[in-house]
């Protein structure tokens, strides 16, 4: 199991409301979104207010020395399962455009994390706000200056939580 794969496996535990219960991610099924039963609780209204919250973050990053702590978990959440805002007057209109400019400024955001922990902090004391994620990257042996690419990954994980497919990473 790679880290994309737990890091999958995290985002079903994400904690949603079926109702008026709480209930981990993999509980639901694709039948209780499309019906609007699951409140997903998350603190953007649109997946257009997510990429802007993730360019800020992003931004925010790259001037400042410490790292925030962020929740990857319901990044990926959001990312999934926002809906785009109707009104035309966003650069980033579609669905489609958005979800694209969520995982761009996420690659960017976790690449610019990286490196900062790379170069910033010794492999083996990992800052507290240092994501799930993060955690699991410095498993391997990492480069002093980091570009990572893995919008692929993200698009994945993202797909089978649209999906609601939990069980095809359990059988791997």
């Amino acid at each position: 199991m790679d880290a994309y794969s737990l890091l999958f496996l995290k985002c079903t535990e994400y904690e949603v409301y079926n109702g008026e219960q709480k209930v981990p991610l993999w509980q639901i099924t694709k039948e209780d979104v499309m019906t609007k039963k699951i409140n997903f609780d998350l603190p953007w209204s649109s997946i257009q207010d997510l990429a802007i919250s993730l360019f800020d973050i992003l931004k925010d990053q790259r001037r400042n020395p410490d790292l925030s702590y962020i929740n990857l978990e319901e990044i990926l959440v959001g990312i999934a399962f926002l809906k785009s805002e109707s009104s035309g007057a966003s650069l980033i209109s579609s669905q489609d455009m958005a979800t694209i400019a969520c995982i761009d400024h996420l690659n960017d955001l976790l690449s610019a994390r990286i490196s900062k922990i790379c170069a910033h902090h010794a492999p083996t004391r990992i800052p507290e706000t240092a994501c799930f994620f993060e955690k699991l990257a410095f498993g391997f042996p990492q480069k002093k200056d980091v570009k990572i690419t893995i919008s692929p990954e993200l698009n994945n994980i993202i797909q089978k939580l649209r999906n609601c497919d939990f069980e095809s990473e359990l059988i791997k």
